[in-house]
C-alpha cells in the first residue's frame, strides 16, 4: 500500500473515502461548469483553469499536459 497505509485498517478506509470524495467533488464542479449554457467558451475554460491551478498549488502537478494559455 502507498505511504504504508493498511488496506484493512479504518484510517486507510477513511483516507481513501476522503480522497474519493474530493476527486468526485472536483469532477462534479467541472461538469457543472461545462453544462452551464450561459458561459461562453473562454469563461468556461477560465473557470476550469482556476480549478486546475488551485489543484496544482495544493497537490499533484498537471505535468506537461497542463498548457493552458
Amino acid at each position: 500500500m502507498p505511504y504504508g497505509i493498511c488496506a484493512d485498517c479504518s484510517i486507510g478506509a477513511l483516507l481513501r473515502e476522503k480522497v474519493r470524495g474530493c476527486c468526485c467533488g472536483a469532477l462534479k464542479a467541472i461538469r457543472e461548469i461545462l453544462d452551464d449554457g450561459h458561459l461562453g467558451n473562454a469563461e468556461c475554460l477560465s473557470r476550469i483553469e482556476e480549478m486546475v491551478a488551485t489543484h496544482e498549488r495544493l497537490g499533484p502537478k498537471g505535468g506537461s499536459r497542463h498548457d493552458f494559455g
